[in-house]
């Protein structure tokens, strides 16, 4: 993996010794040091803001530094992934000398539970009543209710058209003569079971007034009869050189999406579950993420005018062309 943080194997009790060796500054179980004073220091110290998931944290060196009224001004330390079908994380707090460590077979980062935990093991060990219990989250994906009822109607795009109709609380898609029920991901975000759209997740988009207007997968829109707003946009011509599908031989990021949509330019990744702005930095370098982001993108390896390889943060990944029968 060209990634540090997918080619770690460990167990929870020895990422466990590795936290409480942070939480001592660097000195292990037996008093040996890790890590110098000097480069704990560097480690440690919140070098840029975060935004987006991790909002309110900063990141350091390799880990996020958490503090807020949130954490009762306490300095947390925050450390973890996902792989395709499992996460592992940590969660320290300097002050009360507390850490977590959590595994699990889940590709949900449960950062949530985290907290709870972490707000539970503080407040025994300072004698203090214990916070609530969070709500427990479905196993199922919920019925949307009244809400169902934003969505439906018509969406065209300049190629095809589909249907959205409420069922008992939920959505169906008809496309083709074919109809199935939207599974909710996130937000206005939706997975469609239907040989059409099954590629990558639906999403809808919302005017000023929060009425939905449109619909998206990938680099393609569909508006239905409540939009009013522009319909072309013009885009830089390089564009056209690197949009595309992508694929590495690694076992986290498998592949990428670049493409174009209403006069911007996305990446998506994660098994399609995610859509990010690509910024375009000038000299063929691009960015995802925030302006602390380190997330670097270039392409190269042009023939007839489009990019055959995009090299992002140390991987290598290659155009992926389907061929028609």
């Amino acid at each position: 993996m060209s990634a540090g943080c997918a080619s770690v194997v460990t167990t929870a009790t020895e990422l466990s010794r590795f936290l409480r060796m942070l939480l001592r500054e660097g000195i292990g179980d037996d008093g040996t040091r890790f890590l110098s004073e000097k480069a704990f220091e560097l480690m440690t110290r919140p070098h840029a803001v975060m935004d987006g998931f991790f909002d309110g944290t900063s990141q350091g060196y390799g880990v996020l530094i958490e503090q807020s009224e949130d954490t009762g001004n306490h300095r947390r330390i925050i450390g973890g992934g996902e792989n395709l079908g499992f996460e592992a994380a940590m969660y320290g707090d300097f002050e009360a000398g507390i850490g977590v460590v959590l595994f699990c077979n889940s590709f949900d980062v449960a950062w949530g539970e985290m907290k709870w935990i972490m707000k539970a093991l503080v407040a025994a060990a300072q004698d203090e009543d214990l916070p609530e219990l969070p709500e427990l989250r479905s196993l199922w994906p919920q019925p949307l209710g009244e809400k169902a009822a934003e969505y439906v109607g018509t969406y065209a795009s300049e190629d095809r058209a589909f249907t959205i109709t409420e069922l008992d609380g939920n959505l169906v898609l008809a496309a083709n003569g074919t109809s199935v029920p939207l599974e909710p991901l996130y937000g206005d975000s939706f997975i469609a079971p239907h040989p059409d759209f099954d590629h990558a997740m639906l999403s809808f988009g919302r005017d000023e007034e929060e009425n939905v207007v449109e619909a998206f997968q990938l680099g393609e829109w569909f508006r239905n009869e409540r939009y009013d707003g522009p319909t072309s946009f013009a885009t830089p011509a390089e564009w056209d050189g690197i949009a595309g599908q992508y694929r590495s031989f690694g076992i986290l990021v498998t592949n990428l999406r670049i493409f174009v949509r209403k006069g911007k330019l996305f990446c998506q990744s994660y098994g399609g579950y995610v859509d990010e702005p690509l910024r375009d930095l000038g000299n063929g370098w691009y960015t995802t993420g925030g302006e602390s982001s380190g997330e670097r993108m270039t392409f190269d390896g042009y023939a007839n005018g489009r990019a055959l390889r995009c090299r992002a943060s140390g991987g290598e990944y290659y155009r992926m062309e389907i061929c028609e029968p």
